[in-house]
C-alpha cells in the first residue's frame, strides 16, 4: 500500500499526507458503512447467543 501512495504522490508532484487524506476523504462514506468490531460475533456460538 505504502508503494502505491508514493507512486501516487510522485505522479501527482503532493505530499503523502495529501495524498492519504484526499483518500480518506473520498472513501469516508464507504468506510462508514463497514461493520464495527463490536459487531461482528468472535465466533458462531456468539451469533447463536444472540
Amino acid at each position: 500500500m505504502l508503494h502505491d501512495i508514493k507512486h501516487e504522490s510522485a505522479r501527482l508532484d503532493r505530499s503523502l499526507s495529501w495524498i492519504v487524506q484526499r483518500c480518506v476523504k473520498i472513501a469516508l462514506p464507504e468506510i462508514r458503512k463497514l461493520p464495527s468490531v463490536n459487531d461482528i460475533p468472535d465466533t458462531p456460538e456468539d451469533s447463536a447467543k444472540k
